[in-house]
Parts: structure tokens; C-alpha cells; sequence
């Protein structure tokens, strides 16, 4: 027996911590990583070595760990269990900020709305076809509170339609719309619980980037988040702060704040990349900004799963039943390449043709740039880089960085379980 190609070694004093990217098991076992082979693998009796072999810790000596990720990955990415739909309602907001991605979509797009009768045919015809047990299904904008009408309209009638199914909603917002004036209590009677604000910091470097152009929006956001947790106890709201060279030195300041005015909730990061904003940060230009990040929020009590922002086994580019729909109506296979063509199968009313076909499967054979990303124990996380910024901004490996970033998380996880 031996060590899972996939399982991470991860020193911790005189213990080790391993941690499998395929099954995402994560223990801690008590030897020294230089004796792991001798003192742990070798001593498994019969039992744990079945355990360990089903969570792919361990393999046999002649195991191709290879193959069997391929195969893990196959059935992953052609799964019709859960169909997922990532709707942008329009892409119309009441900020302005200005690193958004949707800064890139042409003008003439931004005007496109599909309807949301649309919407619903669309998701029945691909139920229809599939027969999913679950539904995952997003609204993201532009702001999608604008669009709060048509949100309730299609819960509605999703509800109704697929009522022996279970449908889990969730709503990507600024937050500055999430309140009555914009239907929230039959948001929530129709069962759209879930939403994740974005924040960009505390109030002074939140409001110079998620502004209407004139006036900030920390406050009311704030205000809006109070509300609805006492209002709405069932919902389940979560902060996405974005990660940039401008707010990077300061993230302490946001769980003091968070403290301060007793709000507990979970507080996860997201990397602003490159779109020419001049905003953007990601590892290569901060080493250690997403370790210092989930340190410092594992302080204030935050857990985090390990390589939570990163892909599983491929992204929506290789899932099958991964439907990212344009506010124009069309089908796009990346949420960051929405209104770029090469990246759109067809319009949702051709779903199921020939053309759709034929397009999917190019994506679902999809192979990274290059054969030595495959030979990588990073694979199943990175599978090669993400396939839009490399076109945009050239290949590059950040292994490294996820060893300097990833694994001082792992351990800082470890030690607070412990103590």
C-alpha cells in the first residue's frame, strides 16, 4: 500500500496531515511526515485499509491512480443528478463598480432581456430530458433584484411544476435591493433563501468601488442584512468579500467590524483577476494575500473547506448539466465569458438541437494546454488553469502558489479543530 497520488502530505510539527482532493477527506494522523510510509501505512489493519482505499487515501502498490480520477471525473462531469442553472435576469445594476467582469459585455447586448417564460421552458425541457433529483438554481445579474419580479415568477412556477423535486435557490446581490420594496417577503415564501452579498471591505474602501457613481453603499447594505436575519431567520445569507491589491493589508478590519455590531456570518474571498480595471489582484501580484485572508478569519472563529474557490474535477466549461443562460438567452459554458462567442453552445430555445450537441461535446472532452497538467497532484483542483484567463492573459502554473497559499490554510484549520 501506499500514499493516493492525489492525497496531500502536509506537515504539522510531528504529526501529518493528509488530505485527499478527489474525496476531500482531511485527518490528521500522529507520525512524522518522513516516517508516514513506515509508521502509518504499513501498521493499517484489514478495516482501515478498506476505509482508507474507498476514501482514496491510500492505493494499491499497481494502482493507476490516474485512471481512476478520469473515470471519477467522467462521471462527475456527465452527472444528471443535479441540473444546475445560473440565470442572469439582465445585466441592468444600480452600482457601478468598476472592476465587474460585465464591464466587458458590449453595449448591445446589455439592452437583450429574455423573458422569463423563456426561463421556465427551458428548465422544464431540460428536466424533461434529464430527470434531475435536484435543482440548483441562481440568479445572478447585473443586480437580479431588479429583476425580483420575474424571480418570483419562475420559483412559481418551478415550484408548481416540479414539486416532488428539491429545488435549493440562490440569489448572487450587492445587497443594496434586498428588502421589501423589492418583493423579499415572496422571494422567501416562494423558497429563495440563499443569498451572498458582496463586500468589498468596511465602509471607506467598500463605498470607493460599490457606488451608484455618486453615493456609497456600505450603510444600506449593512441595514438591509440586519433587517432580513431578523425578519427572516430561515434565510441564509453569507458575505463574499472581494480580494484586492486595495483592500488586501486591511482584512482584519472587517470581522472587528462584524464583531463590533454582532453580526455572525460566514465570510469567504473571492481574487479580483485582471480585466484592464487596474483593480485586480491575483496571487501573482500579492504572494500571500488568500493565506493572510483565511488566517486572519480563522481567528474570528471563520471554517473554511480547503480549495473551497478552486475547480472540482473541471468547472461549468466540463460539466454537461452546468447551464449558465445570458440575460440575450443564450447558453454560455463560462460565467466570466458571458456575451463572448466562443464561449456560447446556442440560444435556450435550441437546446437539444444538433448544434448544441456537437458544441457541448467539444467542451466535455475538453483536455488542459497542456499533457504535464495531467501528471500534476493538483489536477483534480486545477485541471490545467482556468481555460478563459489563459486565453486572456496567458498560461501560467500556479502551483506554487497554491502550496504557499492552500496548505498554511489546511494547517491553520487543523490546529484551531484541535484546540
Amino acid at each position: 500500500m501506499r500514499l493516493n497520488k492525489y492525497t496531500l502530505k502536509i506537515e504539522n510539527g510531528d504529526k501529518c496531515i493528509l488530505y485527499n482532493l478527489i474525496t476531500k477527506i482531511l485527518i490528521e494522523v500522529d507520525c512524522n511526515i518522513d516516517n508516514l510510509q513506515e509508521e502509518f501505512i504499513d501498521n493499517l489493519d484489514e478495516d482501515e485499509i478498506i476505509i482508507y482505499k474507498e476514501k482514496l487515501l491510500i492505493s494499491e502498490d499497481d494502482n493507476n491512480d490516474t485512471l481512476e480520477m478520469e473515470k471519477i471525473k467522467q462521471d462527475y462531469n456527465n452527472q444528471k443528478k443535479i441540473g444546475r442553472f445560473m440565470i442572469h435576469l439582465g445585466y441592468a445594476c444600480n452600482l457601478k463598480c468598476s472592476y465587474c467582469y460585465q464591464s466587458l459585455i458590449k453595449s448591445t447586448s446589455k439592452n437583450k432581456r429574455i423573458k422569463a417564460d423563456e426561463i421556465i421552458k427551458f428548465i422544464l425541457k431540460v428536466s424533461d430530458k434529464n430527470n434531475f433529483e435536484v435543482y440548483d438554481v441562481c440568479f445572478i445579474g447585473g443586480e437580479p433584484l431588479i429583476y425580483f419580479e420575474d424571480m418570483i415568477k419562475i420559483s412559481s412556477e418551478l415550484n408548481e411544476r416540479l414539486s416532488n423535486k428539491k429545488i435549493d435557490y440562490s440569489v448572487v446581490t450587492n445587497g443594496t435591493m434586498l428588502n421589501e420594496e423589492n418583493g423579499l417577503s415572496d422571494l422567501v415564501k416562494n423558497g429563495i433563501l440563499e443569498y451572498q452579498i458582496t463586500l468589498d471591505g468596511i465602509k471607506e474602501t467598500h463605498d470607493k468601488f460599490r457606488n451608484d457613481g455618486k453615493n456609497g453603499s456600505f450603510e444600506t447594505i449593512i441595514n438591509n442584512i440586519r433587517y432580513v436575519k431578523l425578519k427572516y431567520p430561515e434565510t441564509v445569507l453569507s458575505i463574499n468579500y472581494n480580494l484586492s491589491k486595495e483592500n488586501c493589508d486591511n482584512i482584519s478590519d472587517i470581522f472587528e467590524y462584524f464583531k463590533e455590531i454582532d453580526l455572525d456570518l460566514p465570510i469567504m474571498f473571492s481574487m479580483v483577476f485582471d480585466n484592464g480595471k487596474n483593480v485586480s489582484m491575483e496571487y501573482h501580484t500579492h504572494n500571500t494575500a488568500w493565506k493572510d485572508a483565511h488566517i486572519m478569519g480563522i481567528k474570528f472563529g471563520q471554517r473554511y473547506s480547503p480549495f473551497y474557490r478552486d475547480v472540482y474535477l473541471g468547472c461549468a466549461l466540463t460539466q454537461r448539466n452546468y447551464h449558465i443562460i445570458g440575460a440575450d438567452g443564450n447558453l454560455y459554458k463560462c460565467i466570466n465569458a458571458v456575451d463572448d462567442e466562443k464561449y456560447c453552445l446556442t440560444h435556450i430555445n435550441e437546446y437539444g438541437s444538433l448544434e448544441y450537441d456537437k458544441k457541448l461535446q467539444v467542451y466535455l472532452k475538453y483536455e488542459p494546454q497542456y499533457k504535464s497538467c495531467k501528471e500534476c497532484e493538483l489536477y483534480p483542483i486545477c485541471y490545467g488553469g482556468c481555460e478563459y484567463r489563459n486565453n486572456l492573459n496567458g498560461f501560467r502554473c500556479d502551483k506554487q502558489m497554491f502550496y504557499d497559499n492552500e496548505i498554511p490554510i489546511i494547517k491553520e484549520l487543523i490546529n484551531a479543530k484541535n484546540n
